[in-house]
């Protein structure tokens, strides 16, 4: 009888063991020690809008397969710490190896810009350019292996925004070149938290330089679009004409500009007096309107 009673004791024990690993098997959120294959993809429906190369605002939509080319010349992709470089010659087809990981939670992320993107370090922790900032796009996005193979996307978002000055009265003809000031903007950006990096020492004013061609000058309506990186901290903007010895024709300030990502703001108003185009020479009438509209209006871009 006791026999009896051990063989049972030991087939319901054998069958609760069954019945345990066959519903850890059967979890799809129980981690197992095995290899599995993670494939990781760029998402490109961030690209739907993009700014034009002719001081124009320009709206495309996506086609698939989309050209890369079209909206960046460099792109940087860390995965899982390996990186891999892609420029306008190889943009055509983004291939990323495949990576066997164990069960585990790991980092992929990306960025994407205009030709003189650069970063200070291998793994991608700091980008930046040699001058202005320029039309960039970042993604980055932690995931988790478990018991099956996995595809991460990461999708590609743009960081910047843009501003856009309209000067309505018509550019004297003595006038040679306008600069834009901002008093705060910054230059680095930090692609592994996506983030703008708010530490560099040489975060601060920045100035760009836009030299007035001939067939625009006695005309109204001159257009300057500049892609900035501060979406964080309201800033100065300062607009000055210049003739061709460097002195200053006329000076505007617009104060507390506060810009959003992926956003254009647009000022209009008159820098020259509302002077029209039968004024010119040395003897245009330099005055600065202070009627300028502060307000920015907002587009998407």
């Amino acid at each position: 009888m006791r026999k009896k009673i051990n063989i049972i004791i030991l087939l319901i024990t054998v069958a609760a063991f069954s019945c345990k690993k066959e519903h850890s098997k059967s979890d799809p959120g129980s981690p197992d020690n095995k290899a599995h294959t993670v494939t990781l993809t760029i998402d490109p429906s961030g690209f739907s809008q993009s700014i034009g190369n002719s001081n124009k605002l320009k709206v495309n939509s996506t086609v698939n397969p989309v050209d890369f080319r079209n909206y960046i010349d460099t792109l940087y992709i860390n995965f899982n710490d390996k990186v891999y470089t892609f420029s306008t010659k190889n943009l055509t087809t983004i291939n990323i190896p495949s990576q066997q990981l164990f069960p585990g939670t790991y980092k992929a992320f990306a960025m994407g810009g205009k030709k003189g993107l650069r970063f200070y370090v291998i793994s991608v922790l700091d980008a930046t350019y040699d001058g202005q900032w320029k039309d960039s796009f970042c993604a980055n996005q932690s995931f988790t292996v478990t018991n099956s193979d996995l595809t991460v996307s990461l999708n590609l978002q743009r960081v910047n925004a843009a501003l856009e000055v309209i000067i309505q009265d018509s550019i004297p003809k003595n006038a040679s070149y306008i600069t834009l000031a901002l008093s705060k903007e910054y230059h680095y950006y930090l692609p592994k938290v996506n983030l703008v990096d708010q530490n560099v020492i040489d975060n601060a004013s920045w100035v760009n330089k836009y030299t007035i061609a001939d067939n625009l000058k006695e005309k109204p309506n001159f257009t300057i679009d500049q892609i900035v990186l501060n979406t964080i901290a309201p800033f100065n903007l300062t607009i000055i004409a210049y003739d061709a010895s460097n002195r200053p024709l006329a000076t505007k300030v617009i104060n507390n500009v506060k810009l959003a990502v992926n956003q254009k703001a647009i000022f209009t108003g008159t820098l020259f007096g509302g002077a029209t185009s039968n004024n010119t020479g040395s003897n245009f009438p330099v005055q600065v309107d202070t009627s300028w509209n502060s307000v920015p209006i907002l587009k998407p871009f």
